[in-house]
């Protein structure tokens, strides 16, 4: 009876080595597949500028060429302000006409709202150079300085 647990034993032990093996050599093969798996993604930004830069055309300098035309003074206005009128996509009620007749007889505060980037400035501007063009009023934007 004790031949027969010492060879279980000894199964034992051999099992338990080979499963340490198998476990040893799995974790190196891990090892090396990760540092494999790092080191193309330290050479990747590499390879892509290199073919970039292989493939790209070359770069020929272009001289600015400035005439005394595109010259801007402080002194004086950098465009002249243009009438544009402002075309409503969809109206929910009330007309542009009328607003933009408003605006032309009466002095205005206006408040625009909108969500970020939506071009509550841009509209701003666009009115304030409307008046501008068409009654040649002075406009003015709190927090904008004014240039003379």
């Amino acid at each position: 009876m004790s031949r027969k647990k010492s060879e279980g034993i000894v199964i034992k032990i051999i099992k338990s080595t080979f499963i340490g093996l198998w476990w040893i050599v799995k974790t190196i093969f891990k090892a090396i597949f990760w540092l494999i798996i790092k080191l193309l993604e330290l050479i990747s930004p590499l390879h892509d500028m290199l073919y970039n830069w292989i493939h790209s055309e070359p770069n020929v300098k272009q001289e600015k060429v400035y005439s005394a035309q595109h010259k801007v003074h402080k002194s004086s206005l950098k465009v002249p302000a243009v009438y544009n009128p402002i075309v409503a996509e969809t109206t929910v009620k009330g007309s542009i006409d009328g607003f933009t007749q408003h605006l032309e007889k009466e002095s205005r505060i206006i408040a625009i709202a909108g969500r970020r980037g939506s071009g509550k400035s841009g509209l701003g501007f666009r009115l304030m150079e409307n008046i501008n063009a068409s009654v040649q009023r002075p406009c003015f934007v709190i927090g904008v300085k004014y240039n003379h």
